[in-house]
């Protein structure tokens, strides 16, 4: 009892544990978790926790629903636990991707359920956990990013890359708070910009472009840019990603490395004289440039160049007697860039043996020739003209051969003893020597050829009769060979038809050379079926082949007809060709009659006019069949065979049409033509194009050959722009090949051609041949003279191209027309420089207009600088070639002169005996300046320096008559004399029109008014002396009763009406003094025309500079450095004007003229009063106070002086500080100034 007790016990502690929590249960951590929709991935959302169980327990957990429920494989939670325990729980965590989207769903709920392995009856416990989402701020996304585009290297302008597409949840159908920034490159620097952004359909497109001029360059710069951009929407939120940029290699030009160049070679040179070496910086290039060289002189050849521009000397070789300078123009070309260079070969003198320029060289006779024949003749050649002696040693010396020393000639003797089978092979070697040198020697080569007959078969042809029957080997026929070389014969055969090569053999009777033709045991001949057998015999002696023929009939016995397999089935493709053998067996039995004797043919059907029957007998197509015209499937068709007696059998063939892809895609059009504005952005639609199938086939379109600039869908045809076009670039057209190909096999393709005309967008500015021209006009030139024209270009076309010119400024001096002609608008001054700036202008819409143009004309005086210039040439012939070379000509015979043509005149040429007219010849006013520096616009201030006729006529010219000098005499020039008469310049106005006369006529004038001066300053100071002297004594002596005696009266200084004129008279004296040193003094109002301003301050002063360059030979003549005067229109800028929307008007000049031009005040009149005095000033009263007389100051408008006066009573005297001549100096020290 005691023991049953103790052992019940136990067993409840042992069971007590598992019954003490009973229930198994799963419980949360919370519910319901607000998780933020951005959570990374193993974000924790809750634990789970199973309990009840006990210790033992061994909790498993599964996720057994997520609601709502999602697709496979897109989960966003994941169950994450750890070792099976009575401990272990379970951690709930985000999935990402796909993650958490509260634009999607804001709220989960998850189900979890949990077992207990180690107890199977526990069942399960289940917990929800409801997970809400919140909202945060969701970046943008890039939807084509990362991604890769390509550009071409050496492109100046912009390339697009590709088109960046970004989007935003947050916003799905409004992108324009979307921002897209380019914000790094690696390498850094980089060419690219984003040009624009395009919002549409919640998607903004950001256009990615390389700049201008970006320099981008395969070979040598970087080939491949990351592009690191950023999109930012409404909220900022901010995303990044790159853009790997690839540069697309072009072909560049090759060029020659090592030219020009010169090489010195000796006349006896022969082979290898140069290497062409050749870069290429295209490192795709994989194939050999091609090498081409023109020689100079063409006489002869004697140069020649391989494939790897190795450059050779060959025969006939060079001779510097000839040729002593070579020139040798190379050309190399790599399929699409070419370069040419040069190289001298200078060729030395040298004395050298002959040599035979024909040889080495094989020659072959037959050993059967006959003697007597002349086989070779040796070319000797020598270099330095010599006469050639040769002798010759033939190997082996037989005495089959002799030589002509005169001659040269290599003769076969007669008779000859050729054989070759002792002797194949002569080696005859030929030296030649001119007294002096022996040249090299060579070697000709005469092979000799062995001469053999052919066998010949002499009993063929001929026919044997065999019956069908034989069976045993027999022979039928002894074929009797020969050959009169006694070879031996061997006999071959071949049987027609090739049935019967298996039935005949045939055996060499050597002895006799025969062969012996013989039927095979068992041959199976079949009359029914072969009834004649060809066996050609061809007989061999190892050289040489004959043949002949045996017919071997086989007889018969006769048979009625029948078809072996009757019906057969016939799979005939459509549109089979007519005479096409058709794979129908029309193999028949007949017992009774000859197989020739059968009759074959197509019995008439409904489809029997599609076939025939040949004697063959073989089924063939007599008429094609197309599967399109609805045939039946399977239709049938006869055959019958009848034999000599009128026995027929018949075979029914059962014809299936098999349909083929036989019909090409056809397009509507060919061609399609289009017109595309040059702006269209990519991706614009601008044509389709449509193809059609007679065998109803699917049709897919392409462009073939690949087209960078157009595309088509491969579905609906629809044609595209890939980019914008450039008109310009592409010549105003393109044509592109679009394909149609069907589905069908093999598959066909169809073609046709797009031609895209591109309309021209006004998109180009018009650019000025030249930015800075620089003519001559004779000073005395009237109203519409004609002075030259500026040309400007628009790549455009049409009314976009049209140009109109014009001045930036109206021109007081010239006018232009709108074609850029420009005339004399008014009368010039002589020895003056005009500048002039033009613009031109299309009529596109809207206009495009050019930089500045500067022009510069210079007014000569024609009496100084113009010679005539008389040539042989009519003026019909003095064309603008001719022109153009006469000038060339004087420009490089008289340089550095540069020699210019004013006008082109006539004058008759008469015969002196008949008085009768020959020609109307050409007579030239010229003239010529000292040098070019004025050609270029840095210069534009330099004076133009033109030759004196007189230099001229001298320097041309070899007498008083006007000869023209020897250095002319390949020129069609025949008079040279000045255009006016010399006298009335140089020996009647040396004062006006030299340089020595005007400096003394300067000088003179100088000394005059400087006298002048001094005698206006002696009178003044004589007048104002006795003044000065009795006031003051008057003051000192009886002061105070001068002061209360004398009435009110003005100072010597003060300006009354009556004193006003005098005043004048001396102010304008001594404004006239001469001004100091950097003081101009006051200006004067210019007689000028107003749109003049003159620069060099020389106004219009006859110091135009005319300077005698001395040309060897010639006298010396003086040159003049003073600046020449400008004449601009008013505030305009000097120097070229690049930017056409520049403002900037200064002087880049530093010229007193323009930097201190004052204008003199106009003087008013006092009301109520005579004289010219500025209305400030105001007399005195006579009430003045002693003790406070000047207590103030004014400023004189009109003298520019300052005067001292007395506040109460209106009295005013001069103040002695700014008087003209202090005024002077002050205003001399600001000049230094500035």
């Amino acid at each position: 009892m005691k023991t049953t007790s103790l052992l019940v016990f136990g067993t409840l502690l042992i069971l007590l544990p598992r019954y003490i929590d009973a229930a198994l249960v799963l419980s949360s951590s919370s519910s319901p978790v607000t998780i933020p929709e951005l959570s990374v991935d193993g974000t924790s959302v809750g634990t789970f926790t199973g309990s009840g169980q006990g210790t033992t327990a061994l909790y498993f957990y599964t996720l057994e629903s997520i609601t709502p429920n999602p697709t496979a494989g897109n989960e966003p939670f994941q169950l994450i636990q750890g070792m099976v325990s009575d401990t272990n729980t379970a951690d709930l965590k985000i999935l990402s991707p796909p993650g958490l989207d509260f634009e999607t769903e804001q709220q989960w709920v998850v189900e979890i359920i949990v077992v207990d392995l180690f107890d199977s009856t526990a069942g399960t416990a289940t917990a929800t956990m409801t997970v809400d989402v919140t909202d945060e701020p969701d970046p943008p996304t890039f939807l084509n990013l990362p991604g890769s585009g390509s550009v071409l290297e050496l492109e100046t302008l912009p390339q697009i890359v590709k088109y960046v597409s970004v989007s935003d949840d947050e916003n799905p159908t409004d992108s324009t708070g979307i921002v897209i920034t380019l914000v790094n490159t690696v390498p850094a620097g980089g060419p690219f910009t984003i040009t624009s952004t395009t919002h549409s359909a919640g998607v903004a497109v950001a256009t990615v472009e390389s700049n201008s001029n970006p320099g981008f360059d395969y070979e040598s710069g970087t080939t491949t840019w990351t592009l690191e951009i950023k999109a930012t929407d409404a909220d900022g939120d901010e995303t990044t990603s790159y853009l790997t940029v690839d540069i697309l290699d072009v072909n560049e030009p090759v060029y020659i490395a090592n030219l020009p160049d010169t090489q010195v070679v000796g006349e006896t040179m022969f082979g290898q004289i140069f290497v062409v070496q050749t870069i290429d910086v295209d490192v795709n290039d994989t194939t050999l440039p091609a090498f081409t060289m023109a020689i100079s002189p063409a006489s002869s050849q004697p140069f020649t160049i391989d494939a790897l521009g190795n450059i050779e000397v060959i025969p006939p070789g060079l001779n510097f007697a000839d040729v002593a300078l070579w020139t040798l123009t190379v050309t190399i070309n790599d399929g699409m860039n070419t370069d040419t260079q040069i190289l001298y070969v200078q060729v030395t003198d040298q004395n050298t043996g002959p040599i035979i320029i024909n040889l080495p060289d094989t020659i072959s006779i037959q050993e059967d020739s006959v003697g007597g024949n002349v086989l070779f003749t040796l070319s000797p050649y020598d270099a330095d003209g010599d006469a050639a002696t040769c002798i010759f040693s033939p190997n082996p010396n037989d005495g089959n051969f002799e030589f002509n020393s005169t001659t040269h000639e290599v003769t076969l003797v007669s008779p000859p003893s050729l054989d070759a089978k002792i002797t194949s092979s002569y080696e005859i070697i030929a030296v030649c020597n001119d007294g002096m040198d022996v040249g090299p020697s060579a070697k000709l080569t005469i092979n000799v050829i062995p001469v053999n007959e052919p066998p010949v078969i002499l009993n063929l042809p001929a026919t044997v009769t065999v019956p069908e029957d034989a069976f045993s080997t027999a022979g039928i026929f002894l074929v009797d060979g020969y050959d009169v070389d006694g070879d031996q014969v061997n006999f071959t055969i071949s049987v027609s038809p090739a049935s019967g090569q298996s039935k005949f053999s045939v055996d060499d009777v050597a002895l006799f050379d025969d062969g012996q033709i013989q039927i095979v045991s068992n041959p199976g001949f079949d009359y029914e079926i072969v009834d004649q057998y060809i066996i050609t015999v061809e007989a061999s002696d190892g050289f040489y082949t004959a043949s002949g023929t045996l017919n071997v009939d086989i007889t018969d016995v006769n048979e009625p007809p029948q078809f072996i397999t009757n019906p057969q089935d016939l799979y005939m493709d459509e549109n089979t060709p007519n005479n096409t053998n058709l794979p129908v067996v029309l193999s028949v039995i007949d017992v009774d009659d000859d197989p020739a004797n059968l009759t074959f043919d197509v019995v008439p059907s409904t489809y029997s006019h599609f076939f025939k029957v040949n004697k063959v007998p073989v089924l063939k197509v007599r008429s094609s069949m197309d599967y399109e015209n609805n045939y039946p499937d399977p239709f049938t068709i006869q055959i019958s065979v009848t034999d000599s007696v009128g026995n027929t059998d018949y075979l029914t063939v059962n014809v299936y049409l098999v349909n083929k892809n036989d019909n090409i895609p056809v397009f509507t059009l060919d061609p399609y033509t289009v017109d595309v504005k040059e702006n269209w952005p990519g991706g614009m639609s601008v044509l389709t194009v449509a193809a059609t199938d007679d065998d109803g086939d699917t049709v897919e379109y392409d462009i073939d050959p690949y087209s960078p600039y157009i595309e088509v869908d491969r579905n609906t045809g629809e044609i595209r722009l890939k980019q914008p076009l450039n008109r310009e670039a592409f010549g105003g057209s393109i044509q592109v090949t679009v394909t149609a190909t069907d589905d069908g096999s093999p598959s066909l393709q169809g073609v046709s051609y797009i031609n895209v005309t591109i309309l021209d967008v006004n998109d180009n500015q018009p650019v000025f041949a030249k930015e800075f021209y620089d003519w001559e006009i004779r000073h005395d030139a009237v109203f519409g003279t004609y002075v030259n024209s500026v040309t400007a270009y628009d790549a455009d076309s049409g009314n976009n191209a049209a140009l109109t010119y014009w001045f930036l400024m109206d021109h007081v001096y010239f006018d232009v027309d709108l074609l850029g002609k420009v005339s004399v608008a008014h009368d010039l001054r002589a020895e003056t420089t005009y500048v002039l700036f033009c613009r031109a202008e299309d009529n596109g819409t809207p206009h495009e207009t050019s930089d500045i143009a500067v022009i510069r004309v210079d007014a000569f005086i024609p009496q100084l600088v113009l010679i005539n210039v008389h040539l042989g040439t009519p003026v019909s012939a003095f064309d603008a070639t001719a022109r153009t070379n006469l000038l060339n000509t004087l420009d490089t015979i008289y340089a550095p002169w540069r020699f210019r043509i004013s006008a082109v005149k006539s004058e008759d040429v008469v015969t002196s005996s008949s008085r009768r007219l020959l020609s109307s010849n050409a007579v030239l006013e010229m003239y010529a300046l000292a040098n070019d520096l004025t050609e270029d616009i840095d210069n534009l201030d330099v004076a133009k320096e033109f030759v004196y006729r007189s230099e001229l006529v001298t320097s041309m010219t070899k007498d008083d008559v006007g000869t023209p000098s020897d250095v002319l005499s390949g020129t069609d020039i025949v008079l040279v004399e000045p255009t006016y008469p010399i006298e009335t310049v140089t020996e009647e106005n040396w004062w006006l029109d030299t340089l020595e006369g005007r400096i003394t006529l300067g000088v003179l004038a100088a000394l005059a008014c400087v006298l002048l001066v001094v005698l206006l300053v002696l009178c003044c100071w004589k007048c104002c002396w006795h003044r000065i002297s009795g006031w003051w004594r008057t003051y000192t002596c009886c002061e105070s009763c001068h002061r209360k005696e004398q009435p009110v009266r003005t100072t010597g200084w003060e300006l009354k009406p009556n004193q006003k004129r005098d005043i004048e008279k001396k102010r304008m004296s001594i404004d006239e003094l001469p001004p100091k040193d950097g003081y101009n003094g006051p200006q004067k109002p210019s007689n000028k025309p107003n749109d003049e301003v003159p620069i060099g301050g020389n106004g219009g002063n006859f110091d135009f500079r005319y300077a005698g360059r001395p040309h060897p030979g010639g006298p010396q003549t003086m040159k003049k450095k003073d600046q020449p005067t400008l004449i601009l229109p008013p505030s305009t800028p000097i120097g070229p004007v690049n930017d056409k929307k520049s403002t900037d008007t200064s002087v880049p000049f530093n010229k007193p003229s323009l930097l201190n031009k004052k204008t003199t005040p106009t003087l008013q009149k006092r009301s109520g009063g005579g004289g010219r005095v500025s209305p400030e000033v105001v007399t005195g009263s006579g009430n003045e106070n002693p003790d406070n007389r000047y207590d103030g100051s004014r400023f004189d408008n009109v003298t520019g002086r300052t005067y001292n006066l007395n506040t109460k009573t209106g009295e005013g005297r001069w103040d002695v500080s700014s008087s003209p001549r202090n005024q002077r100096r002050k205003r001399s020290d600001a000049n230094l100034d500035i």
